[in-house]
Protein backbone atom coordinates (compact mmCIF):
# COMPACT_ATOMS: atom_id res chain seq x y z
CA UNK A 1 0.00 0.00 0.00
CA UNK A 2 1.53 3.13 -0.88
CA UNK A 3 0.35 6.65 1.10
CA UNK A 4 0.74 10.08 -0.32
CA UNK A 5 0.93 13.64 1.25
CA UNK A 6 -0.85 16.82 0.08
CA UNK A 7 0.85 19.40 -2.15
CA UNK A 8 -0.26 22.60 -0.14
CA UNK A 9 1.64 24.85 -3.15
CA UNK A 10 0.16 22.62 -6.63
CA UNK A 11 0.52 24.97 -9.81
CA UNK A 12 0.42 28.96 -10.51
CA UNK A 13 -2.35 29.84 -7.69
CA UNK A 14 -1.22 27.46 -5.18
CA UNK A 15 -4.14 24.89 -5.09
CA UNK A 16 -4.02 21.99 -2.88
CA UNK A 17 -3.53 18.71 -4.85
CA UNK A 18 -4.09 15.27 -2.51
CA UNK A 19 -3.72 11.90 -3.39
CA UNK A 20 -5.80 8.76 -1.88
CA UNK A 21 -3.95 5.94 -1.26
CA UNK A 22 -2.93 2.81 -3.94
CA UNK A 23 -1.96 -0.58 -3.35
CA UNK A 24 -0.11 -3.08 -5.51
CA UNK A 25 -0.98 -6.74 -5.02
CA UNK A 26 1.40 -9.17 -6.50
CA UNK A 27 1.85 -13.51 -7.35
CA UNK A 28 4.93 -15.17 -8.00
CA UNK A 29 5.68 -18.89 -9.27
CA UNK A 30 8.89 -19.92 -9.68
CA UNK A 31 10.43 -23.39 -10.92
CA UNK A 32 13.70 -24.73 -10.08
CA UNK A 33 14.99 -26.45 -12.96
CA UNK A 34 18.68 -27.12 -11.30
CA UNK A 35 20.03 -25.36 -8.34
CA UNK A 36 21.91 -23.20 -11.28
CA UNK A 37 18.03 -22.28 -13.32
CA UNK A 38 15.06 -21.21 -12.60
CA UNK A 39 12.08 -19.79 -14.51
CA UNK A 40 9.66 -17.62 -13.11
CA UNK A 41 6.09 -16.32 -13.80
CA UNK A 42 4.51 -13.21 -12.31
CA UNK A 43 1.38 -11.24 -11.94
CA UNK A 44 0.65 -7.85 -10.15
CA UNK A 45 -2.79 -5.62 -9.69
CA UNK A 46 -2.29 -1.92 -9.08
CA UNK A 47 -5.60 -0.17 -7.79
CA UNK A 48 -6.47 3.35 -6.50
CA UNK A 49 -4.42 6.87 -6.55
CA UNK A 50 -7.33 9.27 -7.12
CA UNK A 51 -6.19 12.72 -6.94
CA UNK A 52 -8.44 15.81 -6.14
CA UNK A 53 -7.36 19.53 -6.05
CA UNK A 54 -9.00 21.50 -3.62
CA UNK A 55 -11.44 19.02 -2.93
CA UNK A 56 -12.50 18.03 -6.00
CA UNK A 57 -12.48 14.39 -7.47
CA UNK A 58 -10.39 14.54 -10.78
CA UNK A 59 -12.00 10.85 -11.16
CA UNK A 60 -8.26 9.28 -12.33
CA UNK A 61 -8.25 6.31 -10.12
CA UNK A 62 -5.47 3.75 -11.71
CA UNK A 63 -5.30 0.28 -12.47
CA UNK A 64 -3.06 -1.49 -14.01
CA UNK A 65 -2.97 -5.63 -14.49
CA UNK A 66 0.39 -6.79 -15.67
CA UNK A 67 2.14 -10.10 -16.07
CA UNK A 68 5.79 -11.21 -16.92
CA UNK A 69 7.73 -14.18 -16.94
CA UNK A 70 11.61 -14.86 -16.31
CA UNK A 71 14.53 -16.96 -16.83
CA UNK A 72 17.83 -16.97 -14.18
CA UNK A 73 21.12 -18.55 -13.91
CA UNK A 74 24.01 -18.71 -11.88
CA UNK A 75 26.97 -18.66 -14.56
CA UNK A 76 29.40 -19.17 -11.71
CA UNK A 77 28.63 -19.79 -7.72
CA UNK A 78 28.81 -15.52 -8.11
CA UNK A 79 27.48 -14.40 -10.75
CA UNK A 80 23.94 -14.46 -12.08
CA UNK A 81 22.18 -13.65 -14.50
CA UNK A 82 18.56 -12.59 -15.11
CA UNK A 83 15.75 -11.78 -18.04
CA UNK A 84 11.75 -10.89 -18.37
CA UNK A 85 9.55 -10.37 -20.44
CA UNK A 86 6.40 -8.55 -19.66
CA UNK A 87 3.57 -6.99 -20.72
CA UNK A 88 0.60 -4.64 -19.15
CA UNK A 89 -2.91 -6.67 -19.71
CA UNK A 90 -5.01 -3.61 -19.30
CA UNK A 91 -4.19 -0.08 -18.10
CA UNK A 92 -6.63 2.95 -16.93
CA UNK A 93 -5.36 6.16 -16.27
CA UNK A 94 -1.76 4.98 -16.74
CA UNK A 95 0.59 4.26 -18.97
CA UNK A 96 0.57 1.28 -21.04
CA UNK A 97 3.71 -1.10 -21.66
CA UNK A 98 3.36 -2.78 -24.59
CA UNK A 99 6.40 -5.05 -24.01
CA UNK A 100 8.91 -4.94 -21.13
CA UNK A 101 12.29 -6.33 -20.96
CA UNK A 102 14.56 -6.40 -18.29
CA UNK A 103 18.45 -7.85 -18.03
CA UNK A 104 20.15 -8.30 -15.10
CA UNK A 105 23.68 -9.17 -14.37
CA UNK A 106 24.63 -9.99 -10.71
CA UNK A 107 27.36 -10.73 -9.01
CA UNK A 108 26.66 -12.39 -5.36
CA UNK A 109 29.68 -11.51 -2.60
Amino acid sequence: MQFYGDNRDFGPSGQILSQRHSWDSQAHLRYHLSAATAFSVSISQLNGGETELDGVRQNDRQRRSRVSVGASHFLTSGWQILGTLGKDLSVENGVREDVRMNLRLLYVF
